[in-house]
């Protein structure tokens, strides 16, 4: 069982979600990791619904750039971690990430607007 895969949510206000490690758990375990975010002030979906206190925050390994693990706050944070929980499951790159298309508008157009601005 790949345990790192596993996506936690809170429902609460705002939801929040996670999955696999953060930045300092990364560094602490001797990988370099760079982190990138999303805010939804910029969400197209977040203003419709004038909900846009949140972000999606993605970690990296900087030297093969997968994804080590998200963290979100905000509208639809328990939706949106489901497609990041595949991700680093399956070892998904910021390149694959970018190249992905979300409909919009979703919150999860965050993904690919985050993972674009990884920098290894």
């Amino acid at each position: 069982m790949n345990f790192h895969g596993v996506p936690y949510t809170v429902f609460t206000e705002p939801e929040i979600a996670w999955v696999g490690i953060d930045q300092p758990a990364a560094l602490a375990a001797g990988l370099p990791a760079a982190t990138t975010r999303y805010d939804y002030l910029t969400d197209s979906r977040a203003q419709i619904y004038g909900e846009t206190d949140g972000f999606i925050k993605l970690v990296f390994d900087t030297s093969n750039g997968v994804l080590l693990g998200a963290q979100i706050a905000g509208l639809d944070a328990a939706q949106v971690i489901a497609p990041l929980a595949l991700a680093v499951h399956a070892g998904t790159t910021a390149t694959t990430l970018t190249e992905m298309v979300f409909p919009h508008p979703m919150i999860t157009e965050g993904i690919n607007k985050a993972a674009r601005q990884f920098r290894p």
